[in-house]
C-alpha cells in the first residue's frame, strides 16, 4: 500500500523526480523491515529438538521430532510453501512444512541414478542477474548462498539462451497456394534467442527482413507489458474496495488490455507469417504449458521480458536453492518434514451452524498424528486441496469447493527423458543453451496433430538441455560425466488415464510399452540434433504424467497446474 503513490506517480510521469521519489520509499520500507526483524515477537510453540541432517532436503518425519502444535502449517515444500515459510519465520512464527515425497524442493529436486544427477523442473530462469529485481528476492529467500552460472556465457555457442529448430518446412511454403499466406521466411530452418535486447532484435531483424511493422508492433507490446506488469501487480495486491476500482484504469487496466486477447489473436493481427509467430510465442509452450491459442497475449511479452537479458541456472543445481531456503527456515526454529502427507486438513465448529475453522491437519500413511496449527496452507494446488484434503462431513461447503474447482482447466503434462552419458560437456561440445524442436511454424496445429493421434504424430515441442553444461560445478562433483534432460509434450491426461490407480513401477506391460515407444522417440531427437552423443548413452530413464502425479501431487499430470 505505501509503495502505491509513487509508483504511481512513476507511471503517469516517469523521471528522475520519480525514480528518486520511488527510491526514497524503498529505502524507508527497508530500514523499517530491517528493525522489524531485529526485534521478532517471541517464537511460540516450541518445536522438539531434531538432530543434525546432512541432507537438509531429506530430513524424514520421526515421531519423537513431530510438534504437537505450530504457528503455521505449509502443506507441500516446493518453491512456495519454501518461500513462505521462509518469510513467516522472519516474523517470529514457528512454520511446520509437510512433504509427502522423500526430499523437498518440488520442481526444484534434483536426484541421483546410476551415478548420474538430474534435475527434474528447473531448467533456466531469467532475471538473476545482480541488481535485478528477482535476484535480490532470490539471494533474500536464500540469504545469498546460491550463486548462478548464464547460458549466454557458453563457450560452445556463446550469446544465446534458446535456440529454436522447425523440423518441418515452413507452413507457408506448405501452404503457398492459400491466397491468405504471406511469402516464406527467410529465417530458414532455425531461429537463434541471444540475450540482451538489442541482440534480439538485431536477430529479428536478419531472420525478417520484411517484418519491420510486425516487430515494432510487438515491440511496442514488449514496452506496454514491462511498464505495466508490475503496478498490474501492485493493484491485485489491494484488497477490494472503493479505491482498487477507482485505480484499475491507471494500475490494470493496460496489462489487462493486452490479456483480453490470446496470443493467436494478437500476432494474427500484427503479421501473417507463421514462422515469425513461431519465433515470438515458442516460450508459452515450454515454460507455460500452454498454446498460443490459449494463452492470454500478455503474458507472452512478459516472458520476453522476463529473458531478455538472458537466463541462469544455480552452481550445483536447483536443488541448493531449496536446500538453502530449509537451512534459513530451520535456523528461524521451523522443520521441513519429508515422507510427510497430510490426509486432511482439521476444522471444529465454534458453535452448531458457524463456518468450519481450520484448526491443523492430519497426517496420514499410518501417522495418523494430528498437529494443530491457526494457519494452515495448501500448495498442492486447487483441484487436490479441494478434491482430496477437504473432508466433506466436517466441510458442508467441500462439493461445491471442489465443482468449483474442476471448472478451472488443468495444464497438461509431459512425457520426461533423463540420459546419462559418458564425457564431460567439453569433450561432447555441449551448448548450454536450451534447444527446443518444434515440428513446423503453426504451432497450434502442431499441437492438435499430436493430440488427435499422439502415439504417431510428432511431439507439439521437444525441448533438449544439458544440465551438466549448464552448471560449473557439475564437473566437480561427477568428472567425466555428462546428462541429458528432454521434456515432451503436451500430454493429454486421457493418454495415461487409465493407469491412474495403478502403483508406481507395478503399472504392467502396456504402459510399460508405451512408455518405451515415447523414451524411443525422444532419444531420436536427442541423436538427431546431437549425433555426438549417440555412442556415449550408458544409462536412460523416462517419466510420464503419472510419475508427475506421484512424485508431485497432481492430479492429472498437470506440469503447470492451472491454464493461465
Amino acid at each position: 500500500a505505501v509503495l502505491t503513490v509513487p509508483a504511481l506517480i512513476y507511471f503517469l510521469w516517469p523521471g528522475p523526480p520519480a525514480i528518486l521519489l520511488l527510491s526514497l520509499t524503498n529505502a524507508v520500507l527497508a530500514v523499517y523491515m530491517l528493525l522489524w526483524r531485529r526485534t521478532p515477537p517471541p517464537p511460540y510453540p516450541t518445536f522438539p529438538p531434531a538432530k543434525p541432517q546432512a541432507n537438509v532436503l531429506a530430513r524424514g518425519l520421526k515421531d519423537s521430532e513431530l510438534p504437537k502444535e505450530a504457528d503455521c502449517i505449509v502443506i507441500g515444500a516446493g518453491p512456495s510453501g519454501l518461500a513462505l515459510a521462509v518469510m513467516l519465520g522472519r516474523r517470529g512464527k514457528r512454520v511446520l512444512v509437510l512433504e509427502q515425497h522423500n526430499r523437498a524442493g518440488g520442481g526444484l529436486h534434483t536426484f541421483e541414478e546410476k551415478g548420474f544427477e538430474f534435475d527434474t523442473g528447473f531448467h533456466y530462469c531469467g532475471e538473476l542477474r545482480p541488481g535485478k529485481e528477482l535476484r535480490a528476492i532470490v539471494d533474500n529467500l536464500c540469504d545469498g548462498e546460491v550463486e548462478f552460472a548464464y547460458l549466454e556465457e557458453c563457450p560452445v555457442e556463446p550469446g544465446v539462451y534458446d535456440k529454436v529448430v522447425f523440423s518441418q518446412a515452413s507452413s507457408e511454403s506448405a501452404a503457398a497456394s492459400d491466397a491468405d499466406c504471406s511469402p516464406v521466411s527467410t529465417s530458414g530452418d532455425a531461429v537463434l534467442v541471444p540475450a540482451g535486447p538489442e541482440q534480439w532484435w538485431k536477430q529479428l531483424h536478419a531472420d525478417f527482413p520484411g517484418e519491420q511493422a510486425a516487430l515494432a508492433a510487438y515491440q511496442h507490446d514488449l514496452v506496454t507489458a514491462a511498464k505495466a506488469f508490475m503496478p498490474y501487480l501492485i493493484w491485485r495486491s489491494m484488497p477490494w474496495g472503493v479505491l482498487k476500482r477507482l485505480l484499475y484504469y491507471i494500475l490494470a487496466k493496460p496489462m489487462v488490455k493486452l490479456s483480453l486477447v490470446t496470443a493467436t489473436e494478437r500476432l494474427k493481427s500484427i503479421t501473417d507469417n507463421h514462422r515469425l509467430k513461431a519465433a515470438l510465442s515458442y516460450l508459452s509452450l515450454g515454460c507455460a504449458g500452454m498454446t498460443p491459442d490459449n494463452i492470454q497475449y500478455g503474458l507472452v511479452p512478459a516472458l520476453h521480458n522476463h529473458f531478455m537479458q538472458g537466463a541462469a541456472y544455480p552452481h550445483g543445481g536447483p536443488s541448493q536453492i531449496a536446500a538453502a531456503m530449509v537451512r534459513q527456515i530451520e535456523r528461524q526454529g521451523g522443520r521441513v518434514f519429508v515422507r510427510a502427507p497430510v490426509a486432511r486438513i482439521v476444522t471444529e465448529l465454534d458453535h452448531p451452524g458457524a463456518t468450519p475453522r481450520v484448526v491443523g491437519v492430519q497426517l496420514g500413511r499410518g501417522k495418523e498424528a494430528t498437529v494443530r496449527a491457526p494457519w494452515v496452507v495448501s500448495t498442492a494446488g486447487i483441484h487436490h486441496t479441494f478434491g482430496k484434503l477437504l473432508d466433506p462431513v466436517t466441510v458442508p461447503a467441500q462439493p461445491r469447493l471442489q465443482a468449483l474447482a474442476e471448472t478451472l482447466p488443468r495444464t497438461h503434462g509431459h512425457v520426461f527423458l533423463f540420459v546419462g552419458l559418458e564425457g564431460d560437456a567439453k569433450s561432447l561440445d555441449l551448448p548450454r543453451r536450451n534447444l527446443w524442436v518444434l515440428p513446423h511454424d503453426d504451432l497450434d496445429k502442431a499441437m492438435a496433430e499430436f493430440h488427435k493421434a499422439p502415439t504417431e504424430a510428432p511431439f507439439g515441442y521437444v525441448g533438449i538441455a544439458f544440465p551438466s553444461a549448464k552448471d560449473p560445478t557439475f564437473a566437480e562433483r561427477h568428472p567425466g560425466k555428462s546428462t541429458a534432460a528432454l521434456i515432451a509434450g503436451d500430454v493429454p491426461w486421457s493418454v495415461f488415464a487409465e493407469w491412474e490407480h495403478t502403483k508406481v513401477h507395478h503399472r504392467g506391460t502396456e504402459y510399460e510399452d508405451l512408455k518405451a515407444l515415447f523414451q524411443e522417440r525422444m532419444l531420436a531427437e536427442l541423436f538427431r540434433h546431437y549425433p555426438q552423443v549417440k555412442d556415449k548413452v550408458v544409462h536412460v530413464s523416462s517419466g510420464t504424467p503419472l510419475d508427475t502425479n506421484f512424485y508431485l501431487g497432481k492430479t492429472q499430470g498437470e506440469s503447470y497446474g492451472l491454464q493461465l
